[in-house]
């Protein structure tokens, strides 16, 4: 009878597989979304009030 190999090292390997999926999964949606938009607006606004423009 084969063994089944369920060893927990073998789960590790697939836990950064995941994280990364994920990670891009999310990149993908907020860049859909247009939040690089909205970071660059706040991002400028914030700039122009620290140096005393806006």
């Amino acid at each position: 009878m084969p063994e089944k190999n369920d060893s927990p090292k073998d789960k590790r390997v697939y836990i950064p597989l995941l994280i990364t999926v994920v990670a891009f999964v999310m990149l993908v949606v907020g860049i859909w979304s247009g939040e690089p938009r909205e970071v660059w607006q706040k991002a400028v606004s914030i700039c122009l009030s620290c140096i005393g423009i806006g």
